[in-house]
């Protein structure tokens, strides 16, 4: 509380946890302190990044303080860069709108040359001075540098908002230091503004500072920034109240009225303008709120109705009914235009040939979805007991969830960019938190636990991800013993507790997309992907959907590439249950590997089995293992408090709470609430602001009463829920989890040979290959490579899997394409001939050594025989797209057969440097000496993807084709890449056949014919359906 002795003071310079390594609070945290210990405003400085920007500006006006943006920029001393230059930082404070724009632009500008470890200097950030105020810091162990060779190029970007930075309580040595420069500074017409270095709020924590001072973690570094540590995390950085603050104003006067002034000049939350922006509306026109998009989804949904009623299929009994009900629904919460834009994207994304997940559009799960197609599946056909939650989901379903398969994230991504074309889209990288088994790693630096006691809490916290270590020293039996008995394990877990869940780097995913109707440059700073020239906006998942920002979730599952197009996802069939009961579960989602051999003992004979079993195992925490749930599960039923009242609805559950319906009618039962007001209530449990548990005990207790449940039973129910806020699962997304594992039942228990020739297509990890291969040469189902016979998959001949060559050790999927186009038209008919062909097309010896061990020639041995089977031309069955051909010839993928339009016998003719009649260049660099028109084959990386519209209004696709020595822009017809589906993927090695143009004073490439190598989805990320890399 404010006194009569507390001078205004604001602080300017606090780090958060985003900060990496350096900060160790959130951008929540930091307001909800400085407003209980008497600000009125505070400041969000990060090291050149925005990253907590969006969180900050809902917890300032959560609790009422004024937020002021910043970044806190490394300006480098001398170019280039010297290990002797002082540490020079640059505060940047945005007063405007137009000053919050230069700052994200700053922060992009520095994060950009810090990851490429190129120099931050003075004269990069002209320009940007427009309604910023900077604040310079200066390295007070050097006294010897000349503080003019700072100050007066910023007097010339920024003005007379150019302040120097002081502190107080400084030792004697840094405090004339600083007085010599703040003296030099006012020489230069550059006043002092009074700063402390805050780095975390609350109580002093000195453990946990110099632990994270001094565990010197690569992986806890700037992983985006590579920027170098700003001093250090010393206790005094913790956050000074206001009254502590004022006990500096009588040695530093204008230094500490300064502070306040410079918050006094910035305009109320800049953000709020977000808030006010209206949604990006895609190709959709903005309705203008007179009830315009209320007559298109009607019609929509009456012309689905119709369809549905004219189909083959009966339509489900009071079909109109539910329709109309959800329907007043919708338009009473003013939701109808994202039904309308939503079902406009998916309806795209289908005509490019993305088969669509079942998890799809799951924030606007009703009938209504249904039917538009949004989501693919009838929820009331699936729960008896639905009911959307329309009201107490507002907010959720500016959120579009799109489950894909992961190489057709591409068609996506330009389908997405054809829908918003004229919106501001961004990719959103991913937060890598320290997870409990990294905490523990780190705090063993610290404290010297006995091995087989870190071990053991390793094995326990990796088994439990998404468990917190309170919660499982509290709820798990191994690791309550050894905390019980072990005090220095005890101190283990208290430093890595005290260290758990802090950000340590993001990761450039792209699996979020935000969305916005203005420009996103103009709220966050941007990162580049090296490699791919992607932007990726500095801020996080969990920052959206923010005012007019909506988020389009990518979720790409290996799963969908195989099991079927994304018609009739039911749930009737019994028969495919009969794989789970003798435990042939290779293979099957989430049930193979441990989970499938628990699955028989469960007792998963249906689809309801099924979706309980699912439950459990997404079920987190109580440090229980998957084993020990299902066991209790399945025993006697626990006790339930006010069984009376909520009895029936645990009732097939046998008594526990699996899912956020069930949870939400308890709380509607115990407190006479409705449903969406019961809703709301339970997602107050999750919040954790000081003094919300208090006050919600009380109104929970005080509902009850209403109800007359006693008081023993309320409390009991009370603790429950708070629980159940973070564990209980969403129904709907379990049951889009089991309706995959169902059709992958399905498809192996209709064909099993096929199912794993498309699995072996789509499994990434080489233990779970090397696994199926052994499962089916023990059947005696596994034919041997053939470079003869093998095609570029896996293809079933006479109910045998024969592999492609790829699957050689030693062969990549590149020099398989070569090996495929080598054969065009004729077949080798010996190791000899082979071999003199794979020299000429550069394939080493060692590559055909190894096609030789596995036998890959015995067919050629054989006289052109393989047993029975007469020798053939491979054939692999085409994709629609890829029969189409382009403008100037055709895409090949990986999974077509390639032929060189050749007359001669032989399959490569080689004429000097020329093949098939096309100059062959063997590195970017040699292919800008050709002249124009002449045919050309080129071979790399695909990276940049984009298109643009030629002023006869035709859209082109480019890309840059690179390798180690340059790169080649290729231009081919966008149709073909989106409309068609063609697969040409960021990433993707490619091979293409074109001629030298010559546009806009630069020699490209035309593509007439392109190959496109399988393998990876081309952005380096790791599978969706695999262990997360930050779950170690």
């Amino acid at each position: 509380m404010a006194t009569r002795n507390t001078r205004p003071f604001v602080h300017l310079r606090v780090l958060s946890s985003y900060s990496l390594g350096l900060g160790l609070s959130t951008p929540g945290d930091v307001c909800r302190h400085a407003r209980r210990v008497g600000f009125d405003a505070v400041a969000l400085t990060d090291v050149s990044g925005t990253f907590g920007f969006a969180e900050f500006h809902r917890a300032a006006r959560e609790v009422g303080v004024k937020p002021i943006y910043g970044a806190l920029l490394l300006i480098d001393w001398s170019n280039p860069p010297s290990g002797d230059d002082p540490v020079q930082t640059l505060i940047l404070l945005a007063l405007d709108r137009t000053g919050l724009r230069n700052v994200c632009a700053a922060a992009t500008l520095s994060a950009t040359r810090r990851e490429a470890r190129q120099g931050v200097y003075l004269e990069d950030i002209e320009g940007m001075g427009d309604g910023v105020v900077a604040i310079a810091g200066l390295d007070l162990a050097r006294a010897d540098i000349d503080i003019r060779h700072l100050l007066h190029p910023l007097r010339e970007v920024f003005g007379d908002r150019v302040f120097v930075e002081s502190r107080d309580g400084l030792p004697d040595g840094e405090a004339s230091v600083q007085e010599a420069f703040v003296a030099d500074a006012r020489g230069a017409g550059v006043p002092p503004v009074l700063v402390q270095d805050v780095r975390f709020v609350g109580p002093a924590r000195p453990q946990l500072a110099e632990l994270v001072v001094t565990c010197d973690d690569a992986s806890f570094e700037h992983q985006v920034f590579g920027a170098a540590r700003v001093g250090d995390a010393r206790p005094g950085h913790g956050m000074r109240t206001a009254a502590e603050m004022s006990d500096a104003f009588d040695g530093l006067p204008e230094a500490h009225a300064n502070a306040a002034l410079i918050a006094a000049l910035v305009q109320p939350d800049l953000f709020d303008a977000a808030e006010r922006s209206v949604e990006p509306s895609g190709s959709i026109p903005l309705f203008d709120g007179a009830g315009a998009e209320r007559g298109v989804l009607r019609a929509r949904l009456d012309a689905a109705l119709r369809a549905r009623e004219a189909g083959p299929v009966a339509p489900p009994a009071g079909l109109r009914q539910v329709v109309a009900a959800e329907l007043a629904r919708i338009e009473r919460l003013g939701t109808g235009d994202r039904f309308l834009q939503y079902e406009e994207i998916v309806r795209r994304l289908r005509a490019a040939g993305v088969n669509i997940g079942p998890a799809t559009g799951l924030t606007l799960q009703s009938r209504c979805a249904w039917l538009l197609g949004i989501t693919v599946f009838d929820p009331y056909a699936l729960d008896a007991h639905f009911d959307p939650e329309f009201e107490g989901r507002v907010e959720e379903t500016r959120i579009l969830d799109l489950q894909i398969a992961p190489e057709q994230r591409p068609r996506v991504l330009a389908t997405l960019n054809h829908v918003y074309d004229d919106a501001s889209i961004g990719y959103v990288p991913s937060v890598e938190h320290i997870t409990a088994a990294r905490a523990l790693r780190i705090g063993a630096r610290r404290v010297d636990v006995p091995a087989a006691e870190l071990e053991e809490a390793l094995r326990i916290a990796t088994r439990h991800p998404g468990t917190s270590l309170r919660e499982l020293s509290e709820d798990n039996r191994s690791l309550g013993r050894l905390y019980r008995q072990s005090p220095v394990f005890r101190d283990l877990v208290a430093h890595a507790a005290s260290i758990e869940g802090l950000p340590f780097g993001f990761s450039r995913t792209k699996r979020t997309i935000a969305v916005a109707s203005r420009s996103l440059r103009a709220m966050f700073g941007y990162t580049v992907n090296p490699e791919t020239g992607d932007h990726f906006i500095q801020s996080t998942r969990d920052s959206f959907p923010l005012g007019g920002i909506r988020r389009i979730d990518i979720d790409a599952l290996h799963v969908l590439a195989w099991v079927g197009r994304d018609e009739d996802w039911d749930a009737g069939e019994m028969e495919p249950y009969a794989l789970v009961s003798y435990g042939d579960l290779d293979g099957i989602h989430l049930l193979e590997g441990r989970p499938g051999a628990l699955a028989p003992g469960f007792g998963i004979s249906c689809f309801a089995d099924l979706v309980q079993f699912v439950a459990l195992l997404r079920h987190r925490g109580g440090g229980l293992g998957l084993s020990a749930r299902m066991q209790a599960f399945r025993g006697e039923a626990p006790a339930v408090p006010a069984a009376p009242l909520v009895g029936e609805i645990l009732a097939p559950t046998n008594g526990w709470v699996l899912f956020r319906d069930q949870a939400r009618d308890v709380m509607a039962r115990l407190t006479g609430l409705s449903a969406p007001d019961a809703s709301a209530l339970l997602g107050r449990f999750r919040e954790h602001t000081p003094g919300n548990l208090a006050t919600l005990r009380r109104e929970f207790l005080a509902l009850t009463v209403e109800v007359s449940v006693p008081l023993d039973d309320a409390t009991a129910w009370f603790g429950r829920f708070l629980r159940l806020a973070e564990r209980a699962q969403d129904r709907q997304r379990i049951l889009a989890e089991c309706l995959l594992i169902h059709r992958a039942l399905v498809f192996k228990h209709a064909d099993r040979i096929r199912f794993f020739a498309n699995l072996l297509d789509h499994t990434a990890g080489g233990e779970k290959r090397r696994r199926y291969r052994e499962l089916l040469e023990a059947e005696g189902k596994w034919l041997g490579c053939d470079v003869n016979l093998s095609g570029r998959r896996h293809r079933v001949e006479v109910g045998k899997i024969r592999p492609p060559l790829w699957d050689v050790n030693g062969v990549t999927r590149e020099v398989a394409d070569t090996i495929i186009r080598m054969r065009g038209r004729g077949r080798y008919t010996s190791v000899d001939e082979f071999s003199c062909a794979a020299a000429e097309a550069g394939i080493s010896f060692e590559v055909v050594d190894a096609l030789v061990r596995v036998g890959a020639f015995d067919s050629v041995a054989n006289g052109g025989q393989e047993g029975a089977e007469q020798p053939r031309q491979p054939s692999v069955p085409r994709e629609p797209s890829e029969q189409m051909g382009m403008l100037f010839g055709t895409i090949q993928t990986s999974g077509t057969p390639h032929s060189y339009p050749t007359s001669d016998r032989s399959p490569i003719r080689k004429d000097g440097n020329s093949r098939a009649g096309f100059r062959v260049v063997t590195s970017m660099m040699e292919f800008y000496p050709h002249p124009s028109a002449t045919p050309v084959e080129l071979a790399g990386r695909i990276r940049n993807l984009h298109d643009y519209k030629t002023s006869s209004g035709k859209t082109v696709g480019f890309f840059e084709l690179f390798d180690s020595s340059g790169s080649v822009r290729v231009f081919v017809p966008w149709e073909r890449v989106v409309h068609k589906g063609e697969p040409v993927n960021d990433g993707s090695h490619a091979i293409v056949l074109g001629k030298v143009r010559m546009r806009d004073g630069r020699k490209v490439c035309d593509a007439m014919e392109i190959v496109v190598a399988e393998g990876g989805n081309g952005h380096g990320e790791t599978p969706p359906d695999e262990p997360s890399k930050g779950d170690s």
